[in-house]
């Protein structure tokens, strides 16, 4: 890998630390292109043309749902920080959709979204060039898989009241 500083890096360390730096800045980067004359930006709230009154509904969960999402789970993705392997929860299944009901039903009543739900184990993704340049690489970032489940449970329960 080959730093801004044109500098080879061998040591994983430092390539690490080398991708994290560009992947931290290319959004700024990138920004920057872009002219900042917020006169002819249109405000998004003037699509919006009635008022929400009662923005989101999130009903409960069940162990139907759950055991259904958990036979969908892709065994061949990687798992996040935490490990959790998605071949153990797709297996274990009959056993763990009780407490995974009673874990989202209370994350729902309490209008939480668990931190440790949101933790990414970012990993570079070669896209094609120059294998020593991080412009080579793209960020991908594994979330825990109960997490994941957690927000298939959202996404399909959702009920917007306009």
């Amino acid at each position: 890998m080959v730093n801004e500083n044109n500098v080879t890096l061998h040591d994983t360390a430092s390539i690490a630390d080398c991708l994290n730096n560009h992947f931290g800045t290319v959004g700024e980067k990138l920004a920057s292109q872009f002219s900042a004359d917020t006169d002819k930006a249109k405000d998004p709230l003037k699509y919006i043309k009635k008022e929400v009154q009662h923005s989101i509904f999130l009903p409960f969960t069940d162990v139907n749902k759950i055991l259904q999402l958990l036979s969908k789970l892709d065994i061949n993705k990687g798992c996040g920080y935490d490990l959790t392997s998605k071949r153990i929860l797709k297996k274990t299944s009959a056993v763990i959709a009780p407490y995974l009901v009673y874990l989202f039903n209370l994350c729902l009543s309490q209008g939480i979204f668990p931190d440790s739900f949101k933790i990414a184990q970012v990993i570079p993704l070669f896209k094609g060039g120059i294998r020593e340049s991080p412009d080579s690489y793209r960020p991908i970032s594994l979330l825990p898989a109960i997490g994941k489940l957690f927000e298939k449970i959202i996404a399909k329960g959702i009920t917007l009241f306009f």
